[in-house]
């Protein structure tokens, strides 16, 4: 830890601990590169894409020069100097502050909360197109929506207490190159093939997207772009013309309705540990760290987040239509996501000695997440009001993130009180 402190002028203290364990490694560069292509590619990104129209080229290409790229170069160097398990909360943690590292998890919280709340809106969308017009009005209806994301939370907190010996049957896909890091532990030459890595996905991510984008495009008039299904109603308007063979399209969107609440199932039973873990460390008050007494599960935590879960699907709900209430939801997820980019890309150019063409690559990257940031409070569908739109995204990341700082600030006040008390009775 002394020569990373000389190289890269980081104060290692003894509230970050690295990980000493030597794992095995088994990882190479396909490994590497078929993890990030499924982590980053997404399908309903095709859907907001293709809402630019032709230009989505364009935007693409840009987003890969100007966001992927220094994405992965700065997760490479924050790996080489912070080889800690945690990736990006530690890495806030030491670069700035334990504040700034609870706000990043906050975020990250939050962000799976609300990607969690969205399943009900996705689920009825993919019964549309699976029953075709007979399940239209079941798809529209508000109360049907409500009662799906009932019984869905409801099941995947059954399954998280049950235990993962239970939902290990689950398969996750999604989330960002950042998480490649994590495996850096057990990459044979780590340096070498996450870089190498990263040349070879991010063609293939670009190809697939921009194919995914113009697929969309072929099929679909632009201004019926359905945001919440787009790969479903792309199957669906692709297929309705072979006859016999159009069967294959709602067998191909039950599959992806499958993987869909896979997905769910291991982001919620990964999110509901954070309080748990936020409880162990005097964050949250320490029921939160209560284990069901059979399954050792962490049965009040999973509560928690269920409810919570669930709070933001119905009130995404309230007063708008289901594409507007989805698009809502979707950018409040993606803002509080990339708000812990904002993070990450600040660590080269402010706490970190970095050389020059780091910091040119962090300032890109941070430029390009908060112009996504400030775009993803505008909606890109028909909206009843886009100043009330603008307005509840808003009003969601700020008031969730003062929350998270006043959750901060007192439990760290009560952890300091009875130390002043202790120094007071020595005096």
């Amino acid at each position: 830890m002394e020569e990373l402190t000389r190289e890269w002028g980081l104060d290692y203290s003894p509230r970050v601990q690295p990980q000493r364990v030597e794992l095995r490694r088994d990882l190479g560069v396909t490994d590497l590169t078929l993890t990030q292509v499924l982590f980053i590619v997404g399908l309903p990104w095709v859907g907001v894409a293709a809402k630019q129209g032709p230009a989505h080229v364009l935007f693409w290409l840009g987003a890969i020069l100007l966001f992927y790229l220094p994405s992965a170069a700065v997760v490479i160097h924050l790996n080489r100097a912070m080889p800690l398990e945690g990736g990006l909360y530690q890495w806030a943690k030491l670069g700035f502050n334990d504040l700034t590292g609870f706000l990043v998890a906050w975020n990250l919280w939050l962000f799976a909360i609300l990607n969690t709340s969205e399943i009900g809106l996705q689920i009825t969308q993919y019964f549309h197109y699976i029953s075709g017009e007979r399940g239209a009005a079941l798809a529209a209806n508000k109360l049907v929506v409500c009662g799906v994301n009932v019984v869905i939370i409801a099941g995947l907190m059954l399954i998280t207490i049950r235990g993962l010996s239970v939902g290990k049957w689950v398969h996750k896909s999604g989330g960002g190159f950042e998480y490649v890091a994590i495996h850096a532990g057990e990459c044979r030459n780590p340096e070498r093939a996450i870089a190498r890595s990263v040349w070879i996905a991010a063609p293939i991510i670009g190809v697939m997207f921009i194919l995914g984008t113009s697929s969309v495009l072929a099929l679909v008039p632009m201004e019926q772009i359905d945001l919440i299904a787009p790969i479903p109603q792309v199957l669906k308007s692709g297929f309705v013309r072979l006859g016999y063979a159009g069967a294959i399209a709602p067998i191909t969107i039950l599959a992806l309705l499958c993987i869909r609440v896979g997905q769910s199932s291991v982001l919620f039973a990964g999110n509901t540990r954070l309080p748990m873990v936020a409880g162990w460390d005097g964050l949250l008050p320490p029921w939160f760290t209560r284990l069901h007494p059979r399954y050792q599960t962490p049965v009040t935590s999973i509560l928690f987040v269920g409810i919570i879960t669930l709070a933001f699907s119905v009130a995404g709900l309230i007063g708008v239509g289901k594409q507007e209430a989805f698009q809502l939801l979707w950018n409040a997820s993606a803002i509080f996501y990339a708000l812990t980019y904002l993070v990450m890309f600040a660590i080269p150019i402010f706490a970190l000695r970095s050389p020059a063409w780091l910091k040119v690559a962090s300032a890109s990257g941070f430029l390009m997440t908060l112009a996504f940031v400030i775009l993803s409070i505008l909606p890109i569908v028909q909206v009843e009001s886009r100043l009330s739109f603008a307005l509840k995204i808003s009003s969601v990341v700020v008031v969730t993130n003062a929350a998270g700082l006043a959750i901060f600030l007192s439990r760290r006040a009560r952890r300091s009180l009875p130390q002043l008390e202790t120094r007071g009775a020595s005096r």
